[in-house]
């Protein structure tokens, strides 16, 4: 199981908002998933960020900082800064993705 301390995960004020096709807001918020600047991961609150019980790894080798927003067609956008060759030269990528992909609906 996932044992971070939400305490430190971020507020509302810090997160994205993010509106589900069904109405729902959610709040994401991405960082590296552990203490190293790697496996830059977009965190899910389903409960105005109380909770965060889903998650999925974006970029999974050397990545840090990062930038989330909802894009016009209600897509995810993601800016952040990555390394495929571990650390020796950073660049900043964009990735697009679907809400149902990110929540598990599909794989795609």
């Amino acid at each position: 199981g996932d044992h971070r301390d939400l305490h430190s995960f971020p507020t509302r004020r810090s997160s994205d908002l993010c509106t589900a096709p069904d109405g729902r807001t959610l709040l994401l918020h991405s960082l590296p998933y552990g203490k190293e600047r790697k496996d830059v991961t977009v965190f899910v609150s389903f409960d105005e960020g109380r909770t965060w019980p889903l998650h999925r790894t974006i970029v999974p080798y050397s990545s840090a900082y990062s930038s989330l927003c909802q894009l016009p067609d209600g897509t995810i956008g993601l800016y952040v800064e990555e390394d495929a060759a571990n650390g020796v030269d950073y660049s900043m990528v964009f990735y697009n993705f679907t809400l149902d992909w990110l929540l598990g609906a599909t794989d795609e």
